[in-house]
Parts: structure tokens; sequence; C-alpha cells
């Protein structure tokens, strides 16, 4: 209360109600957000506890009410279903339960007796003796370690081990998940970036002063805020004053990870700004321009939130920095130029530098391995292999994964001899690390499409013009487009029919996923592409005849009328039968069918004497040419009215026509059947070699 008292209309004295803002300004000047958050966090617990029971005896309620309607249903083998899902389900809530039970009796001996490691246990390469630590590292780690927790994701979807390699999910306890060596935190929101150092230091003091060395010269924004590592002994060879390299034992601060905090979360989601994720990254590369150094590895970039915890009991741990917390932007500010450097680049420094092979026999083994790497990934993708797929979601399976594909033996075949296998290693860790890191699916999808690039060349080498290759190619897509939505369509045709759903364009539409006008574009066409079937006006579907020879004859014969009922035998073999008129739908006046009759329509001829009838004929195309034949066969002519009729029977040849006729086009799709575009070539090819072959009949006329 700040003690200002108002007065009313009589003049009573009351005390004035604080704004909602005013509150939060007086207890931002005695206490932390943190704390406020803190606060609530307790309060919730504190009424989540009080409401415990409440909640117990509403499942319970529950519980009996679905036992009692499982007992009431009639049917007893309904009844022994029901009952036995209710078993399961009781089974699977007392499991949950004991679990709960379990971890809260965990949390509760962590925090009275601290953590405790009762057999021996390696971590990070070395065997750790059993031990005890009481409180809590975040509480000493200040500020820093309190924001690093909060850069961990909730308990139940926190990832922690104690072997780098097989990380996953451990408790649902954050308390419990922190204690493990390695942690992971939060890969949608990022708030940490870890700094991998591939080296050893005598101490952290010792990494500290260098550290500061680089803030001074104005490269570095600010010293880390946390860093964990492993005070182990280590092997160290040193040449005396005698000129004799001599071995000796001395404790080091083993390949420590330094964690910048952020103090505002970067969206790294598919959702998020590209904005701050590209600045992220530039501030990352940055630092590890700078760090290089310090052996600062610029592979750890697909493992940016995952690193040695600082709040595990089981590294040493130091807070650096409890003061300064620059944003993204004002690490950006002081990085400057250090952040315009590649990966690739700041890979092939930290190889030489880590292998010390020359810069010449280093780079040229890292491009070779590096090669090697890219063909292995990209036979991956083109293969869909399972475990690859999986593997993309976390970066570190993809590296492992290319690790056990990438042999050191096999490798060093490609240094040509010149590079030793323990020199080598580091060069390949490198690559390795780059390679999952820098590997996109995306790309190599667009590369898979990029290498028909020039294909069309040679249909666009006559070309004058820009617009006109263009154009040509244009036609020539969307001809590729055109045959690869009908393939779509026929397999959706056939995926209709055999899941037994209405074979309709509705359904068709459905199973493509393609546009309804696509479909409809398209349905005649496919419809009589399927096995057996073609389509039928009337929405009939007629068997499709293969022979197209025994096609073209029947109706050549039809045309002429011979053995056909009103037709007239005595007809020349030389009278000729005029094109029909252009329109295809109604060649003359269309008579009306009896039952059991072909449906035909009449036109005029030319017989003996000169005198000029009319004969049914059924309706042609036209795109077929006036031919003679001789049949004496007319009871097998089907018809299906608007379409070309097709007989069952042969033909005798086709008899030579007065004028050659001519195929300005491919045959429409009159007759729709069966077979590929060759076969359908050949059949076209035969039928006007036929047609146009000169044939004496008995006569000995032409």
């Amino acid at each position: 209360m700040n003690g200002i008292m108002q007065h009313d209309r009589d003049g009573r004295a009351q005390a004035a109600k604080p704004s909602r803002a005013s509150v939060y300004v007086d207890v931002d000047m005695h206490v932390t957000r943190y704390h406020i958050e803190q606060a609530k966090t307790q309060r919730r617990r504190d009424k989540s506890r009080a409401d415990a029971p409440k909640r117990a005896r509403a499942r319970k309620s529950a519980a009996d009410a679905a036992l009692e309607a499982a007992q009431q249903i009639i049917d007893a083998d309904e009844r022994k279903q029901a009952l036995l899902a209710l078993e399961d389900k009781t089974k699977s809530s007392k499991r949950i339960a004991e679990q709960a039970r379990s971890e809260r009796e965990l949390v509760r001996r962590r925090m009275k007796y601290g953590f405790e490691s009762t057999a021996p246990v390696e971590i990070g390469g070395r065997t750790r003796t059993p031990f005890r630590e009481k409180g809590l590292r975040s509480e000493r780690l200040g500020k820093a370690g309190k924001f690093f927790v909060r850069g961990c994701r909730k308990g139940r979807f926190l990832r922690s081990a104690n072997e780098k390699g097989f990380i996953m999910n451990q408790h649902r306890s954050k308390l419990l998940s922190l204690d493990y060596a390695w942690v992971e935190g939060n890969r949608e929101m990022v708030s940490l970036i870890r700094i991998d150092l591939d080296t050893f230091f005598e101490s952290f003091e010792h990494l500290r002063r260098q550290l500061q060395y680089l803030v001074h010269e104005g490269r570095l924004p600010c010293l880390p805020h946390l860093v964990a590592g492993d005070m182990a002994p280590v092997r160290l060879s040193q040449r005396d004053a005698d000129g004799v390299f001599r071995d000796r034992v001395a404790s080091m601060l083993v390949r420590p990870h330094l964690w910048f905090i952020l103090p505002d979360a970067v969206n790294m989601k598919a959702t998020g700004r590209k904005g701050p994720q590209r600045l992220l990254d530039a501030v990352y590369r940055g630092l590890c321009n700078v760090l290089k150094g310090l052996g600062a590895d610029p592979n750890a970039k697909a493992l940016l939130v995952r690193g040695k915890s600082p709040v595990s009991p089981w590294w040493d741990s130091v807070n650096m920095n409890d003061e300064v917390f620059p944003s993204l932007s004002g690490y950006a500010e002081i990085l400057g130029d250090a952040m315009k450097v590649s990966q690739e680049q700041l890979a092939r420094a930290a190889a030489e530098k880590q292998s010390g092979l020359p810069a010449a026999v280093s780079n040229e083994f890292f491009s070779a391995a590096s090669r090697e790497a890219w063909r292995i990934l990209r036979d991956l993708h083109q293969r869909k292999d399972g475990e690859y797929l999986a593997s993309l979601a976390d970066r570190g399976l993809l590296a492992g994964m290319l690790a056990r594909l990438m042999p050191m033996d096999r490798v060093l075949l490609l240094g040509e001899g010149l590079v030793e296998p323990a020199r080598g290693a580091y060069v390949l860790d490198k690559v390795i690390g780059y390679a999952a890191s820098r590997w996109s699916p995306h790309k190599a999808d667009e590369a898979i499409s990029f290498r028909n690039r020039g294909s069309m060349k040679h249909l666009v080498a006559d070309a004058s013009s820009l617009k006109e290759k263009q154009a040509i190619t244009g036609r020539v897509v969307a001809e590729a487009r055109m045959q690869a939505a009908r393939h779509t369509i026929l397999k959706a045709m056939d995926a209709v029919e055999r899941s037994g759903a209405p074979f309709t364009q509705a359904e068709v539409v459905r199973a493509s996923g393609l546009n309804r006008k696509t479909v409809s574009r398209h349905w005649r066409f496919c419809l009589g592409r399927r096995p057996g079937r073609c389509l039928d006006k009337k929405g009939g579907v007629t068997p499709v005849f293969h022979d197209m020879t025994q096609a073209v004859q029947d109706v050549a014969r039809c045309v002429v009328g011979e053995g056909l009922e009103g037709g007239h035998k005595d007809m020349k073999a030389t009278d000729g039968i005029r094109k029909p008129p252009v329109k295809r739908t109604a060649i003359a006046a269309k008579t009306k069918p009896q039952a059991g009759a072909t449906s035909t329509a009449t036109k005029s001829v030319t017989c003996d004497g000169g005198r000029t009838e009319s004969i049914l004929v059924p309706s042609v195309s036209r795109h077929w040419p006036a031919v003679s034949v001789n049949s004496s066969r007319s009871d097998d002519i089907v018809s299906d009215g608007s379409r070309p009729m097709v007989a069952k029977t042969m033909a005798p040849a086709v008899q030579e026509t007065a004028a050659k006729p001519k195929l300005e086009r491919p045959l429409p799709p009159l007759f729709l059947f069966q077979g590929e575009a060759r076969r359908r070539e050949e059949e076209r090819r035969e039928i006007a070699r036929r047609l146009t072959a000169p044939v004496t009949h008995s006569s000995g006329r032409r």
C-alpha cells in the first residue's frame, strides 16, 4: 500500500486502491520476476495438493459407474469385452500411479539427501567412484544456472542421458532429468548456445584468462555464462631440457563446453521468423570463428542445445558471467565480420588445426572424404532408406550412421597413403559432422530435378528466338504433365475399383488428389485405356477389339453397304463412296433403329446404270477413307449409334479406292484398345499399307 487516503462525498476517509501497474512496480523493486513466477508455481502446487482427495473420489466414482455399466450389458461377449477393457484401463492407471509415486519418492530423497551414486559408473570415458552431493547446482550457479534450467523443456519432454549417443526421455520430473550428464535444451525455442572446445586446459582459471583476453580485444562479446567439463588426469608427453620426451600425468580440464545464454529465446520452428533464425546461425558461426584458436568445434551446430549439463553432479562446472546477458543483436554487433565465414571454412580450419597435417594434405583429404559422404547421403536419399529418413529429425543419429558407413580403413585410401590413421581420424570426424549438419533433402531433390537441364536442347536447336524456344519447350512440358496426370488417374481408377467404391469421377478425384477439371478432361481417354473396357456414350461399357485390322475391314465393308439390308449387291467394285461430311456427330439424317437392329443413317451411292439410291450405313468419322470391299455376310454387325461400328467377323481383302486415301493425322480414339504406343503405331502403318495396296478380284479387274 502507498498509504494514500481518499475521501468520499460524506468526507469519510478511505484507503485508495492501488492500480495493478503500481503493485508490479513496487514488487519489482524488491524481487525479480523469477521469484514471482516461482511463487505462482508454488501456489498452483499447493492448490493441486489440496484438491487431490477430491480428484481421487471423482476417479473412484467414475470407475464404479463404468463397472456397473459394463455389468448391465445383456450380450455375454460384449459384456466380457467391456470388462476386459475396463480391467486393462485399471491396470494402466495403477501402473502410472505407481510410477508417479516412485518418482515423488525419488524427488523427496533428492531434495533431502542430495544426489547419490552408489556404484561405479563410466561417464565420458572415465569411471566415477560412488559419491554424494547435497543441494542443487542451479542454486549455486546463480542467475545463469536458473536461466539454464529455464532454457530446457518441461520434465516429460526433457531428454537426457549418461551417454551422449543415447539421449532420451528419462523421467517426468525435470529435477531428476537434469542430474544426467548430457542434456538437451529446448530445440524449438532456443535460448542456449553451446560451443564445444576439443582441447585440454590446465584449469578453469586458465580457460578464463584466455577467454578474458578475447573479450578485452573486442572480439568476444562477453565471457560464457556457464562452463561444464571434467577435471581428469591426463598423460602428457613433453620434451625435457636434454631433448628426451618424457610422459607425466597431470589433472586438466578435458574438452569443456561453453554455454552462452540469450535473455530472449529464438523461435526455430517452421512457423518462426526467418530473420532471427538466420541471425542465430550467423552468431554461432561468429563465436566458432573467434574461438577456433581454443579448439572450437564448428560442426556442433546440429547439436546446438545438447551438451554437458552444467547443473549435473557428474561434471565440474563454474559460473563465469552472471551479470552481462547480451541479446542476439548485441552478439551480432560485437562479432561483426567474424560471422561472414562459412561453416565449411570453419570445418576445414578445425580439421587442419586438430589433425596437425599440412594445409594442402588436410584440405585435399577433407575434400575427398566430403565427396564420399555426399555420395553416401545421395544414395540413401534416392533409396528412401528407413534408417536415413528416421535420422533426419536428429542429426546426431545421421552423423552416427555416416560414421558406420565410412570406416577409417576405406576412407584412408582416399588420402593416397599421405594420411596417418590417428591424424586422419580428426579430419574424418569434422567431415562427418559437417556433412550431417549441412545435408538438405530439399536441395537433393532440386539437384535431381536439375539433372534434366539441357535435355531439350536438340528440340530448340533450330529456333530463332527465345519466344519460339519457350513455345517448343512449353508444349513438351505440357505433354509430359498430361501423361503424368493420366497415369495418376489410371492408378486412382484401379484403386477405386479394388476398394469397391462407386466408380464415378468424384471417387477418382478423391483417390487421385487431382483437380476435378483435370480428371474430367482425361476421363474418356483413361477409361478406354483400362484393360478390356472402353467407354460408351450411352453409359455402357463394351468390349475392346484388339484386332485393329479386323475392325478397319469391317467398318469399310459397312460403309460400302454390301450384304447390308437395303444395300445393292450388284454395285461395281470400282464405285467409290464419297467421304462423309466434316461433322462427325451426324453424317446424314439418322433413322430410328428397330428393336434388335443397329443404329444407322442414310447415304447416297451410285450403282450400275448411273442410278443413285440411298442405303443404310453406320455413323463413320471423317477420318476414315472411302473404300470398296466384297463381303457375303451381314448378320454380325454391331453398333452403338454415335460411335463407328465394330464387326465380329473377318472380311475379305480391301479393294483399292479410286483416289489414294490420305491419312492426315493419327487415327482418332474411335476404337479404344489395350496395348503400348509402339504396337498401336505398327497397326496404323499396317492399315495404311493394306488400304493403299492394289487388290485383284476374281473378275480380273483391279
